[in-house]
């Protein structure tokens, strides 16, 4: 009988944990890497005074977008769930302003997802197109193909797929993995 009532606790213990609502905030300028042309840069509107975007001018002679920008974060999900990525971005100027996403893999291929920003707006977040299915654990998520005129100020991971954020969240270092020694 013992047994029995330990094995009640812990599925109830589990399927209430299993019910928690995740929200993984990490500053752009935080991300593990940061590809070239990219570059970490100030900007007054966004959460932290910072955002990271391809300089003005610097893409001179690179593909638009370009090509190889791109920007990874690690970070740990805390329990196995469906989960969405938001991204927070200002675009100056009607360019092409989608991103591809990944989640786990290193190059933009079939499985990326892709962020829209929309031409001309404040920051503001936009979503993924699909959400993911992440195991408890560490995982790398890759934002590529940066334009000039697009800063990147906040990445969001969220298992509460019907939450729409409305404004720069507060970081949440607990689910971020540092970066690994060059």
């Amino acid at each position: 009988m013992r047994c029995l009532c330990v094995v009640a606790v812990a599925l109830i213990c589990s399927a209430c944990w299993a019910g928690d609502k995740v929200r993984i905030v990490i500053e752009a300028e935080s991300a593990a890497k940061i590809v070239s042309p990219l570059v970490v840069s100030d900007l007054e509107d966004a959460s932290g005074g910072k955002c990271v975007k391809v300089p003005t001018g610097r893409n001179a002679g690179v593909p638009e977008p370009a090509p190889n920008a791109r920007a990874s974060f690690r970070v740990r999900i805390p329990h196995d769930g469906t989960y969405r990525v938001w991204g927070r971005w200002q675009v100056r100027g009607a360019i092409c302003n989608a991103h591809w996403m990944t989640v786990d893999v290193d190059e933009v291929g079939p499985e990326a997802d892709i962020i829209s920003a929309s031409a001309y707006a404040p920051l503001r977040w936009s979503k993924a197109k699909r959400t993911h299915a992440l195991t408890a654990g560490e995982h790398t998520i890759r934002v590529h193909r940066f334009a000039t005129g697009v800063e990147f100020d906040q990445i969001l991971i969220t298992n509460d797929i019907r939450y729409m954020p409305s404004r720069a969240m507060k970081e949440t270092p607990e689910y971020v993995v540092p970066p690994e020694p060059d």
